[in-house]
């Protein structure tokens, strides 16, 4: 998801467009959740160490929830980029001819040399954002077997923004 995010904003700011939603309008209203893979990481380490935890499931999520019309205004905001309403597009066909203008990017700022196909799977999108309706898993399950773990999103976020840019992976 967050290289998606990158690579869509580094897109649209070489094109000078607005951080546009590339959701449905449901979605950017909706609740949504997350799952960091050291969060699930974590989880798992305990589902396999903790005794009680033997042939059950659980659904791990960072145990926080958020609605894309308020993160979306700060990510515009930390690529630099005038915010813009939700447009809907199909992320697949809309990043299907942008390699020369990532590679105009991965110039212009010296990232790590490599195809914008590569970068993320575009056909995410769709499980990502077009859902026009709340996206929540229960943890209580996990809580009551005694995972309490709970990570802000919105942090891990911006801590992975920072680390990719860091590494030159996205501007």
């Amino acid at each position: 998801m967050i290289s998606l995010i990158c690579a869509y904003a580094a897109v649209r700011r070489q094109l000078d467009l607005p951080f546009s939603f590339p959701g449905t309008q449901g979605n950017f209203e909706a609740l949504y959740q997350c799952t960091d893979a050291l969060h699930l990481a974590k989880a798992t380490v305990w589902m396999a160490t903790e005794p009680t935890c033997a042939n059950q499931d659980f659904n791990i999520t960072n145990g926080d929830l958020f609605r894309w019309n308020y993160l979306w205004p700060k990510f515009a905001a930390y690529f630099g980029m005038e915010e813009g309403p939700v447009e809907t597009v199909n992320l697949s066909d809309y990043m299907a001819d942008k390699e020369p203008v990532w590679q105009r990017a991965v110039e212009k700022f010296g990232l790590r040399r490599q195809p914008l196909e590569a970068v993320a799977l575009w056909s995410y999108w769709r499980h990502l954002w077009t859902p026009d309706w709340d996206i929540v898993s229960s943890m209580t399950k996990a809580r009551q077997f005694g995972f309490q773990e709970v990570i802000d999103s919105e942090k891990i976020f911006f801590r992975t923004f920072d680390h990719f840019r860091r590494e030159r992976v996205f501007p």
